[in-house]
């Protein structure tokens, strides 16, 4: 299974990249401020998958759990995500 969690890091920290390559291409503060977020969130679970035994223990609503934020509406280009 180690070359399936590798495979699923660098699938997230690439999404993160596209984010972040997306806040350098536009000039709307509020998409460049969610975008900044969602690349977050992308290195977020890039970790959670690095180092699962780390965020086993977390309670996720303390945390700020996807339950507990709103969604951000937005659409991406992944190919079904």
């Amino acid at each position: 299974m180690p070359a399936l969690k590798n495979d699923k890091f660098r699938e997230y920290t690439r999404y993160a990249e596209y984010c972040l390559n997306m806040v350098a291409s536009t000039r709307d503060q509020e998409l460049r401020c969610a975008q900044r977020e969602m690349a977050a969130e992308w290195l977020r679970l890039a970790d959670v998958v690095r180092r699962p035994r780390k965020f086993k223990q977390c309670k996720w609503a303390e945390a700020g759990s996807p339950e507990r934020r709103p969604a951000m509406g937005l659409q991406n280009d992944f190919g079904g995500i």
